[in-house]
């Protein structure tokens, strides 16, 4: 279904581009003389059709649309411009990207409410090398893994991301890693985690039954009962409704059911 969108969203940015380009300028600017609230309103539902029309123009990775992303997100007054912005500059090919991750990452330390948005940012990240980002900026210092503000917004938000999260090894692997490291140090956070993203995998195909159940077994592996009670027993609880992919692993496995 993932493909699948981003396949309809980039035969419509071909197709209508100028259409859209067109849309993008109209809202860019528009406003109105009211009262606050009206105005905001106002505003609030200009910057949605404008950065819906960005996002869909993203889709094309030209170098016009990368200088149309970046031109927004270095003019932009407007915070949630600015993160639109940066989103999807992240998500691009573009080859400066990097060098705006870093720019970015240096103002949100400043600020917590700023570098949890920053964090969620780069978690919800679907670029082909969003994984390897996620793992620079997990290495800055203003990064704790103790802080569950932190670890939410940044790993919480990769895992929800099955498609990345759950469905390719390397975002298996690394998902996996994650939640050994988590485990020892935030159990709330790790239970959450694994509720949400392995509760129903019953309903996957084989395939991914097995791989996933491989992966839940190494972290299984790693769990201390009298140190981290609450994800061993999650765990343990999880493996044991999940039949449908346990069978499947086994079966893989070579091993009687």
């Amino acid at each position: 279904l993932f493909k699948l969108k981003e396949k309809i969203l980039k035969a419509i940015a071909t197709k209508y581009k100028n259409k859209l380009l067109e849309l993008y300028k109209k809202y860019e600017n528009r406003t109105i003389n009211s009262t606050y609230v009206k105005k905001e309103l106002f505003d609030i539902k200009n910057r949605q059709i404008k950065n819906t029309c960005l996002s869909i123009l993203s889709r094309l990775e030209t170098q016009d649309i990368h200088d149309l992303i970046k031109e927004q997100y270095n003019s932009s007054e407007n915070f949630s411009d600015k993160m639109a912005a940066f989103s999807l500059y992240l998500k691009s090919s573009a080859k400066d990207k990097l060098d705006l991750l870093n720019k970015e990452q240096i103002k949100a330390e400043k600020n917590l409410v700023h570098y949890e948005t920053f964090l969620n940012i780069v978690g919800l990240n679907e670029s082909s090398d969003s994984i390897e980002i996620i793992k620079q900026v997990e290495k800055s210092k203003a990064f704790k893994i103790e802080q569950t503000n932190s670890t939410r917004a940044l790993y919480s938000t990769f895992a929800s991301n099955k498609h990345k999260s759950l469905l390719t090894e390397e975002g298996l692997d690394y998902l996996t890693d994650i939640l050994i490291k988590l485990s020892k140090v935030n159990e709330y956070v790790s239970v959450q985690i694994i509720n949400k993203i392995f509760g129903k995998i019953d309903f996957l195909e084989k395939i991914d039954q097995v791989r996933i159940v491989k992966s839940i077994m190494e972290l299984f592996k790693t769990l201390d009962k009298n140190k981290t009670p609450s994800v061993y027993n999650t765990v343990e609880r999880l493996l044991n409704n999940s039949k449908k992919a346990v069978k499947s692993y086994k079966i893989s496995a070579g091993k009687r059911v």
